[in-house]
């Protein structure tokens, strides 16, 4: 589908004071038609269809539409520069978590003569609606996005590196290796205490890793001499710290570090058969990675305890003279097959709450209750000890336990079919209007490396509400260190006279 645009005036902001112009820039490319008319035609022509016709045809033609339009999203992103929007990026992430799931199950499970729905003993109707819901959903989040959202960073925005940023990243990496070392991040995330506590410094070094990672990269493009050398190895370091913490975290690092190489003043030109070569080299990696992170998950398999990083990795090599590479693979293939099929969760959710009741919004606010920090209040103003999976289960006699947590699991449970469609829209306005207060109040470095951090929350599926409030109370915390670090007194070495 051709990406053609409509032309726009330029923006009245050129003509104001400097201090008055928007610090990410105010040079925007046109609306483009196919975010604004085609692709949300198609998604709620489809997504309608299959809600009228609920059966398993219409859930793999749903499945099919919609994994083929986060693609088309995907490589427009990473490889024609699409103008970067929340809403862009969250319509891809939740088509490529459900649709293109649920398409990746249909083609790859072993099922014999079995469709999917009978094989993961699910009804098919509920499937098709709920696959429906979400591309309208997407539809929705699309077309209002294109139509009001502006981009995040202007056609004129540049990320300008000096001595400062290769400082910046050097203090990234050297808190990367030292929660590493120190314990405080271990084997998929923060370490948590025998009080069920993680630590503050883990918790910020995680948000931080994957932007901080993304801004290494463009950094190593844009700086030459030794401090290339020297980028190139802490981007380095920083992209093998993300494989212990989840292969979803590394794999969408490396996207994050490809979308904000266009930020720099080098900008790559790549032919067809290079960005082919930048498909390969990218699916490697991710690959590799994936591998890698297994290697530590099984390693430990039949050994009692908990375990440290340090120990994992002695295990994983001492399996790996056990257990091949290919073997790994092998099973990383099968757990892919069936581990993408979230859509089961979220057809429940969906359908129990068009028959009864829903919560009514006490999934939003046990959420809004973890984000209450324990010195405010310690025992978070009365939080529940029940999540999302707990209270669906009380309320219409599921058996859940640990499941695909997302923006749509979320409202389906607390408002039906409404909570599905508004959901995603409130997280997007939320976090896209305060990245645009951010920008005007924060240094750049700083507000760059917000507003990555906000991007790359929108390309995590898995996330809870409060993974998104999160990245407000965070970039607050960083607001306030780059503050202190402001006034404080500058010292400089100066030769007598």
């Amino acid at each position: 589908m051709p990406n053609s645009s409509f032309t726009v005036a330029a923006d009245p902001q050129d003509l104001l004071p400097e201090r008055f112009v928007r610090p990410f820039g105010s040079a925007f490319a046109g609306q483009s038609r196919a975010y604004l008319i085609g692709l949300p035609l198609l998604l709620t022509v489809a997504g309608l269809f299959a809600w009228a016709i609920p059966n398993n045809a219409t859930f793999v033609m749903g499945s099919f539409v919609g994994a083929l339009v986060s693609l088309y999203i995907l490589l427009d992103i990473v490889f024609r520069r699409a103008p970067i929007r929340l809403s862009l990026l969250l319509t891809m992430t939740l088509l490529i978590a459900y649709n293109l799931g649920s398409l990746n199950s249909w083609l790859t499970v072993p099922r014999a003569n079995l469709t999917v729905a009978e094989y993961f003993a699910r009804d098919p109707a509920m499937l098709a609606r709920a696959v429906g819901a979400c591309m309208v959903a997407s539809a929705l989040l699309l077309f209002l996005g294109q139509l009001y959202e502006r981009p995040v960073f202007g056609e004129n925005f540049q990320i300008r590196f000096d001595g400062g940023s290769t400082a910046l990243i050097c203090i990234s990496t050297a808190l990367v290796l030292f929660t590493y070392l120190t314990g405080k991040i271990g084997f998929m995330g923060a370490a948590v205490d025998d009080y069920g506590k993680v630590s503050p410094l883990a918790a910020l070094v995680i948000w931080w890793s994957a932007p901080a990672f993304a801004y290494s990269v463009c950094a190593a493009f844009n700086t030459r001499g030794m401090s290339r050398f020297v980028v190139a190895f802490c981007a380095l370091v920083q992209g093998v710290a993300l494989i212990p913490i989840g292969r979803r975290i590394f794999a969408f690092g490396i996207l994050l570090a490809m979308i904000a190489t266009r930020l720099g003043k080098y900008r790559i030109r790549l032919s067809s058969l290079q960005k082919l070569a930048v498909c390969v080299i990218g699916s490697v990696l991710v690959v590799t990675a994936s591998v890698g992170f297994v290697y530590l998950r099984v390693a430990v398999w039949g050994h009692k305890g908990n375990y440290t990083l340090r120990q994992r990795i002695e295990f994983a090599l001492n399996l790996a003279h056990s257990r091949s590479p290919a073997d790994i693979l092998q099973m990383l293939q099968q757990n892919s097959s069936t581990r993408t099929f979230d859509i089961g969760y979220f057809s429940d959710l969906l359908d129990a709450s068009q028959r009864s009741t829903p919560l009514l919004g006490a999934d939003l606010v046990h959420n809004l209750q973890l984000m209450v920090p324990t010195a405010i209040s310690a025992d978070k103003f009365g939080l529940s000890m029940y999540g999302e999976e707990d209270m669906a289960n009380m309320r219409w006699g599921f058996s859940y336990t640990d499941e695909a947590n997302t923006l749509l699991t979320a409202g389906a449970a607390d408002f039906g079919i409404v909570g599905v469609l508004l959901y995603p829209l409130i997280a997007v306005l939320l976090l896209r209007t305060f990245l645009e207060w951010v920008q005007y109040v924060t240094p750049s470095k700083g507000a760059v490396l917000i507003a990555l951090a906000f991007i790359h929350q929108m390309l995590l599926a898995e996330q809870l509400p409060a993974g998104y409030l999160i990245q407000i109370r965070n970039s607050l915390i960083l607001m306030g260190i780059l503050y202190v670090v402001s006034i404080m007194p500058k010292f400089r070495l100066r030769a007598p006279e």
